[in-house]
């Protein structure tokens, strides 16, 4: 297995990754790190890869001065689910909202 800033390839096949960036608000505010991917392919699920991820990227958000790292799922993702919260993480009450298709050239166009 070869890691290359966070990406894993067996065989230079991708087998796992994640997408995240630590963000750092105004002044005053909450430093923190979202996680915008974690990916882990067929063959390598159950393996404790997804549970590895995590602890990479709570060690590198802790590294840059973050207090808390920030996701979402599915809520039918019964199986990234049950891992989060063997992990400790707490689920929230936010709304994910999407803009796409019509809504989004719409709303783009609003400032032409």
């Amino acid at each position: 297995m070869i890691l290359y800033r966070n990406i894993f390839l067996v065989k230079f096949k991708l087998t796992h990754y994640p997408i995240f960036k630590s963000l750092y608000p105004v002044a005053g505010l909450i430093s923190f790190t979202y996680i915008q991917q974690l990916y882990v392919g067929l063959k390598g699920r159950r393996l404790g890869l997804a549970q590895q991820l995590m602890a990479a990227i709570a060690q590198t958000a802790k590294s840059r001065g973050s207090t808390r790292v920030e996701w979402s799922t599915g809520h039918d993702n019964t199986a990234a689910r049950a891992l989060y919260e063997k992990l400790g993480a707490t689920g929230t009450h936010k709304v994910h909202y999407v803009l796409e298709g019509k809504t989004l050239d719409q709303l783009a166009a609003a400032n032409e």
